[in-house]
């Protein structure tokens, strides 16, 4: 059974809180913080991209494009993925993205 919109906005949230609990510990030097914030993105990315176009235009500003992308370069050019570039976008995407995937929840679904 697919898995419909209101699930895969709660997946959202739920990846994102665990992205914002791992970076309130100390040592982000880690790698396996490190690996487990990059799946966390991977899997915020897979739900946007299921999203329906309806439910991504509940809010245009939320960041869907950037996390698709993020999942994308993740995903795909891991070798490449630099440290400060995946802790910027879970420090300043992921909260503005939690944030809007919540108001989106608590209004329409």
């Amino acid at each position: 059974m697919a898995r419909r919109d209101p699930q895969r906005l709660e997946d959202i949230v739920i990846a994102c809180t665990t992205i914002e609990d791992y970076l309130a510990r100390d040592d982000l030097d880690d790698g396996v913080l490190f690996d487990a914030i990059r799946m966390r993105l991977i899997e915020i990315g897979e739900a946007v991209k299921a999203l329906s176009p309806t439910t991504l235009a509940l809010d245009p500003t939320a960041g869907w494009s950037d996390a698709a992308k993020t999942r994308d370069i993740v995903a795909h050019r891991y070798f490449d993925t630099v440290h400060g570039a995946v802790f910027e976008s879970a420090r300043n995407g992921v909260p503005h993205l939690r944030r809007s995937v919540e108001r989106i929840i608590s209004e329409h679904f």
